[in-house]
């Protein structure tokens, strides 16, 4: 064996490990890059869900006060429905008490 092929004998197992200590190192700086992209991604859902969480809680209030109006809404339009009958009988006893003075003044007169 000549003395050169010794030499690359004995180097090349260095280069090896050079080069897989490069390839380690490169391996391990795009697993950190990776990593912090991931953890921007990560970051971006995060704030987009908590906006998307709280767009749901306000819809979700929002739809109960409907709901509560529309409840409201609904026992006045009930309690009017009484009511309606309720003033046009007064009405037409106010009418009738009316005539009612009236024609008892008509008869008083007459008869006096």
């Amino acid at each position: 064996m000549s003395h050169n092929a010794f030499q690359d004998i004995l180097i090349r197992p260095i280069i090896h490990r050079d080069d897989r200590y490069y390839l380690v190192q490169s391996e391990r700086s795009q697993i950190f890059s990776e990593k912090q992209t991931l953890e921007k991604v990560y970051a971006v859902l995060l704030e987009e869900h908590r906006a998307l969480q709280t767009a749901h809680d306000d819809a979700l209030a929002e739809k109960e006060e409907a709901r509560s109006q529309l409840r409201q809404v609904q026992k006045e339009a009930g309690s009017r429905r009484i009511e309606k009958p309720d003033a046009i009988v007064r009405v037409e006893m106010d009418r009738l008490r009316g005539e009612l003075c009236v024609t008892f003044l008509q008869t008083f007169v007459t008869q006096h």
